[in-house]
């Protein structure tokens, strides 16, 4: 049987001082990802990165503070931006892009 919380308290390594109990607190038992609000399984890697909200190329720290959970493809997509700048390229590519059907999926 798999331990529970594994692959999030593996990940949480790279995340000096951040608890287990302290990231549950913040996000809950059943997460989604702060930019698309696909569900997140914490026992799952493949659902979900430990993401800095002020990228650490910006100067961002690995705190509590600055972590959110994020589906790794739009992560990916972030990448190194800001959420700010990161909508604003979202709305350019959409609006550079009109009629296309959009999903939820």
């Amino acid at each position: 049987k798999a331990v529970p919380f594994y692959t999030l308290k593996a990940r949480l390594i790279k995340w000096p001082g951040v608890t287990l109990e302290q990231v549950l607190a913040k996000f809950g038992v059943s997460p989604v990802c702060y930019l698309t609000g696909l569900p997140i399984d914490y026992d799952n890697g493949k659902t979900y990165h430990l993401e800095h909200i002020r990228p650490q190329a910006d100067g961002g720290e690995s705190t509590l503070e600055n972590m959110q959970l994020a589906h790794p493809i739009a992560n990916g997509i972030k990448s190194d931006y800001d959420l700010q700048e990161f909508l604003r390229i979202c709305r350019l590519i959409a609006a550079r892009h009109p009629g296309q059907p959009v999903s939820n999926s």
